[in-house]
């Protein structure tokens, strides 16, 4: 499951999902929940190893790191 659809499946907008992984912008949740062909001029991210750890533990495991490498 991607971090937009546990977002979306959750219920919680952009900022509500960032202070659930300990974060107090949203800017970087939403790069994060970019899917890789998205057509905005923002860039989108992988999280890094910390914050994986945070998000595999805020999801009670339903977003795995394989799920930012999933090419839809």
């Amino acid at each position: 499951m991607t971090l937009e659809e546990y977002r979306n499946n959750a219920k919680l907008n952009y900022s509500q999902l960032a202070r659930k992984l300990g974060l107090t912008e949203a800017t970087m949740v939403r790069r994060w929940c970019l899917s890789p062909n998205h057509k905005t001029g923002s860039k989108r991210h992988i999280p890094s190893y910390r914050h994986m750890l945070t998000i595999i533990q805020a999801t009670d495991g339903a977003v795995q790191p394989n799920d930012f490498y999933r090419h839809d």
